[in-house]
C-alpha cells in the first residue's frame, strides 16, 4: 500500500517524511491550490510535475539523520 502524506508545508516536515521512508507527499511546500488554468500552466511549465520520480526527495544515502523525534511518525 502506498500512503500520501498530506499537508506538508515545511522542509522539516518533508525531511520527517523522508526519514519515515514515506516519500509521497502533497502540500503547500510543493504547490498551492490553483484553478484549472493555473494547474494546466503549472503542469506544462514544471518539469517534475508529471514525473514518476519522487518530487525533491533524496535517495536513501541522502536521508537526513537529524530529524527531531517529534517530527517522525
Amino acid at each position: 500500500m502506498e500512503v500520501i502524506a498530506e499537508g506538508v508545508e515545511t522542509d522539516l516536515q518533508l525531511n520527517a517524511m523522508i526519514a519515515a521512508q514515506a516519500p509521497l507527499v502533497q502540500g503547500y511546500l510543493l504547490a498551492k491550490p490553483m484553478d484549472p488554468d493555473d494547474l494546466t500552466r503549472w503542469l506544462t511549465e514544471e518539469p517534475r510535475a508529471l514525473t514518476t520520480e519522487p518530487y525533491g526527495v533524496p535517495g536513501p544515502r541522502d536521508t537526513p539523520t537529524d530529524v527531531p523525534e517529534s517530527e517522525k511518525s
